[in-house]
């Protein structure tokens, strides 16, 4: 049997628990354990969650070409996907049975024949690495804030300012750009005398000879009006929605600000249905936003009649004569969630099942991030003993300042990194592990909590299960994200129901799939 083996990290700096020669190695001993042949190797370096993917999808391609099933053998679900974006070329190949998946770390081979169980089971693994990716992107938010806590820009500044290094600290700050930023005052000094359109003011500038810092070409009436609505020449950064003060240089008053805005606001009104909408949306409605209409796209919004009964209706902003639906109780909606809500019941020994097979994954993880661990404190005390000598050096005068200076720099800025990378190593990801458990327990009584939530925590389990909503007539369709579609399907099947049996048969173990599996007691099909 042919393979292809897939390797990926996100960036090149991936130390050697997960580097590319160390999933390489392990799947190459494990083709050779199984007598796989192997069709190409993969090594990518790349985000699984961002972009377009363009080494998975040329995998895909070749294993599509391939006449008979192939093997893609991975070191770890993660390392294939940490969302559903592409799930479907994988069930797509899978279910025309030119595809055969290998997790070693997962101990786990899906192809058309596996249980529905099974394919369960990938997809929880696949939501478990999304989640991680969201614990991650969480932990840099909370950096982020701390940033602006302290005034600190986050990323590029507008033009006016320049991004520096102060030259004592040699720490990242902001300055004023002396070549424009007294042209961008200018901007607003003039636009505050409301005798100049934003088009007008664009064309004057252009003659100033004010241009951008990146491209060198004069703004455009777009970009003079974003221009004018920051608030970063008066003192605040607008970071996600939100204002933060910065502590940096201020090159116009607040009073001049306002001026402008307020000529802003006067040159554009909203129209009355847009005021409208605006005013609902401001409403705490639990389908806001979560629903369009089938017939034309459009968004399905929410409005009172009589003090207490909600009504769910299309904006019809295509065109009232492109659509005919009407509008429905919000019960209606209601009674639908909640029904699926009632289908998404994991059996606590299967929850038990994949508690252990993280814990086992867990360990076999850790193991390796233990050697890197040590590699990497080898290297931050010998940067230490390092320093020391230079000091030696430093006190018998054998150096001179600026190149005792330049060296401490230098290995001040390794013993940073490499302290980063200690901490990183060092955290436990057991605390992940067992949240992702909680989290499929919740999960079970989705349907119990949905109705004792308030509006907000209703809405935000809608968006964990359900992908897409639509009113059609009085009818609400939906698509369930994955892997809920799956838990819905297998309510009702008898295979799911041989796993509660209490004497469970899998109609077909596969303990020899790898060479860490486990016994065969715990061969039990998930």
């Amino acid at each position: 049997m042919k393979a292809v083996i897939f390797t990926r990290v996100s960036s090149v700096g991936q130390e050697d628990g997960v580097s590319l020669d160390a999933q390489e190695a392990k799947l190459l001993d494990y083709c050779q354990e199984k007598g796989l042949e192997i069709l190409e190797t993969f090594r990518v370096v790349e985000s699984s969650t961002r972009g377009h993917r363009k080494q998975f999808h040329k995998a895909l391609s070749l294993i599509g070409k391939q006449k008979k099933r192939t093997v893609l053998l991975v070191h770890s679900i993660d390392r294939l996907l940490r969302g559903f974006k592409e799930y479907g070329l994988l069930e797509s190949l899978i279910e025309q049975d030119k595809l055969e998946i290998h997790a070693y770390n997962e101990r786990l081979i899906l192809n058309k024949n596996t249980s529905w169980t099974e394919h369960l089971q990938f997809d929880f693994s696949i939501l478990g690495a999304k989640l991680y990716v969201g614990q991650i992107r969480q932990h840099v938010n909370k950096a982020i804030e701390f940033k602006l806590s302290k005034g600190e820009v986050i990323g590029n500044v507008p033009v006016g300012y320049l991004n520096a290094r102060d030259p004592d600290s040699k720490k990242a700050t902001v300055v004023l750009d002396n070549e424009r930023a007294f042209l961008v005052k200018r901007l607003f000094q003039e636009y505050a005398t409301a005798t100049l359109s934003i088009r007008e003011l664009a064309k004057l500038s252009g003659r100033w000879g004010l241009t951008s810092t990146k491209t060198g070409k004069t703004f455009t009436k777009a970009a003079i009006a974003n221009i004018l609505k920051n608030p970063f020449y008066y003192g605040e950064m607008m970071v996600r929605g939100q204002r933060y003060p910065h502590a940096y240089p201020k090159l116009i008053d607040k009073a001049l600000f306002d001026r402008c805005q307020a000529i802003i606001v006067g040159s554009c009104t909203a129209t009355p249905q847009e005021q409208r909408i605006q005013q609902r949306a401001k409403k705490p409605f639990i389908f806001r936003g979560l629903m369009r209409c089938a017939q034309c796209g459009c968004q399905i919004v929410s409005d009172i009649k009589k003090g207490k009964y909600v009504y769910l209706f299309c904006t019809k902003a295509k065109g009232k004569e492109l659509c005919n639906s009407v509008r429905i109780r919000e019960e209606l909606a209601l009674e639908v969630v909640e029904g699926i809500l009632d289908k998404i019941k994991l059996p606590e020994s299967l929850i038990s099942q994949i508690h252990e097979r993280l814990k086992s994954q867990y360990d076999l993880e850790r193991s390796s991030i233990k050697a890197v661990k040590n590699r990497l404190q080898s290297q931050f005390d010998d940067i230490d003993t390092r320093l020391e000598r230079l000091m030696d050096l430093y006190l018998n005068q054998s150096i001179t300042q600026p190149a005792y200076d330049k060296k401490r720099l230098q290995l001040e800025a390794e013993r940073q990194s490499i302290a980063h990378q200690l901490v990183d190593y060092s955290k436990d990801d057991s605390e992940f592990r067992d949240s992702f458990v909680a989290l499929l327990r919740v999960v079970s009584k989705a349907a119990e909590l949905f109705k004792s939530s308030k509006v907000e925590q209703k809405r935000k389990i809608i968006s964990l299960v359900l992908s897409n909503l639509w009113l059609d007539g009085q009818e609400v369709r939906y698509e369930l994200h994955k892997p809920f579609d799956k838990i819905v399907k297998l309510t009702g099947c008898k295979e799911w129901w041989a796993v509660l049996d209490s004497n469970q048969r899998p109609p077909q173990c596969q303990c020899d799939a790898l060479p860490t599996a486990p016994t065969a007691q715990m061969c039990i099909q998930l």
